[in-house]
């Protein structure tokens, strides 16, 4: 038998550190993003608040604004991801397209705020929903272009890092506004007037993102300095290769679909149950439940370089176990300390299964990534506009409590359902890390011993 080096994480690391990250140009790729993200956890914060507190919504109704917004992200997404990997039509110009549709979302529901009309914000949120397909899907597919495939989780990390940036001084000043304004009795057009420039933020985004984004730039695979084994794999797709890497495709989608489906039952209701169970006042339920967006976003680097070590299974497992643990306790807690530490730990924790996902998908095909993150889109958001709407039937006709409880049951019983899609997925990938191809060589020579 050959002798193989025993030692394959060490091996990995050092050549993980030698080699660039991203491209030169990826990190002012990246910055639009702080600006796309200014309002996006006031937003997700106030819709449901404005429903519940202003325009006395039932459970259903509130989880029919957060399921239209998703309808309108699904609609995007159909063909979203076709654009995306036709040489025909820019990946900067859909960003542009995004980011403006986003932009005048924000003041359709500022328009609607004002007006006290459900039916309008419902034409809001459809509508941020539907520009979000465009931004996300091109941009996911330039990230996957412009890293290094042993890099990949880390590179979408960044995003997120700047989502977080975006997210903490956006809050900032919304949230400020929100509680000097409840605590004055502002005028309802002053006291959610940041909408106006959290819309005017994603319309600056989109423009700037045109000017100065270079999308021809990507990351060659021959800066891995491959050997002829990594070329043989790229050049290898042989039928039986194809099929396994189609089902386990089809399979991982239907997982993300019923994933999706259980995280967006209770989504919509956890502020509504805090501010009727644990504490009535909607400002301290915001330094609650801000500090856990911000610190997991920010540390999201730190977690994709984690996850770039991981088998992807692996790191879904980790994050599914948690969150189910996460979740039991923030039921079964009065304090607001302590539920801010419980989201925290979740929505840290859940960004590992978030970035293995991605990673995963990512390095599937190289020619066909805006389809394969525009499929991802389509079946998270079925999930996501169904979830919410039996989380608001548990809600009505259950206990306030039921959304939760089902969502535990349903995250632990999807976990082998994960290893069975990865198992059919990770010996098929159009790109492999060092670690993974170091496994392949292991294999393929004890075939032949």
């Amino acid at each position: 038998m050959t002798d193989i080096p025993k030692i394959i994480d060490e091996i990995t690391t050092a050549d993980r550190k030698a080699l660039p990250k991203t491209t030169e140009d990826f990190n002012s790729m990246i910055k639009i993003v702080f600006y796309n993200s200014l309002g996006l956890f006031y937003i997700t914060f106030l819709v449901p608040y404005i429903a519940n507190e202003t325009l006395t919504a039932t459970g259903f109704q509130i989880g029919f604004l957060a399921s239209v917004q998703i309808f309108g992200y699904m609609f995007s997404s159909l063909f979203v991801g076709i654009l995306t990997d036709n040489s025909k039509f820019s990946k900067t110009k859909l960003i542009l397209v995004g980011s403006w549709g986003r932009g005048i979302s924000y003041f359709i529901i500022y328009i609607a705020t004002l007006a006290q009309s459900l039916t309008l914000l419902s034409v809001g949120t459809f509508s941020l929903g539907f520009g979000v397909g465009f931004f996300w899907i091109p941009f996911d597919t330039l990230i996957s272009e412009k890293s290094n495939r042993e890099n990949r989780s880390y590179a979408f990390g960044k995003r997120d890092q700047e989502m977080g940036k975006g997210v903490m001084i956006g809050s900032f000043i919304g949230f400020t506004l929100f509680g000097f304004g409840t605590g004055l009795n502002w005028p309802v057009f002053l006291l959610f007037s940041p909408m106006i420039l959290f819309g005017l933020g994603n319309m600056y985004a989109g423009t700037q993102f045109v000017r100065n984004v270079d999308e021809s730039i990507k990351f060659r695979k021959d800066n891995l300095n491959s050997d002829s084994f990594t070329e043989e794999l790229f050049q290898k797709n042989g039928n039986s290769q194809s099929k396994f890497l189609i089902l386990g495709f089809v399979f991982l989608l239907i997982v993300l679909f019923l994933a999706s489906l259980n995280g967006s039952i209770a989504q919509p209701f956890i502020q509504i149950y805090i501010l009727d169970n644990i504490s009535n006042n909607p400002n301290a339920l915001l330094f609650a439940y801000l500090p856990g967006g911000i610190i997991s976003f920010t540390l999201a680097p730190k977690i994709g370089s984690f996850v770039d070590r991981f088998n992807p299974a692996l790191a879904i497992t980790i994050s599914s176990v948690f969150g189910a643990i996460t979740t039991y306790f923030f039921l079964n807690t009065d304090s607001l300390v302590m539920i801010a530490i419980l989201w925290t730990l979740d929505t840290t924790i859940a960004s590992v299964a978030g970035l293995s996902v991605q990673n995963l998908l990512s390095r599937i095909s190289i020619n066909n990534r805006g389809k394969i993150f525009g499929l991802q889109k389509l079946f998270i958001n079925i999930g996501n506009i169904a979830g919410p709407l039996f989380g608001g039937l548990a809600w009505d006709k259950i206990d306030p409590t039921a959304p939760f409880l089902i969502s535990i049951y349903v995250e632990l019983c999807l976990i082998p359902f994960y290893w069975i899609a990865v198992t059919f997925i990770l010996p098929h990938l159009a790109e492999k890390t060092k670690k993974e191809l170091h496994n392949d060589k292991i294999e393929k020579t004890n075939e032949k011993s």
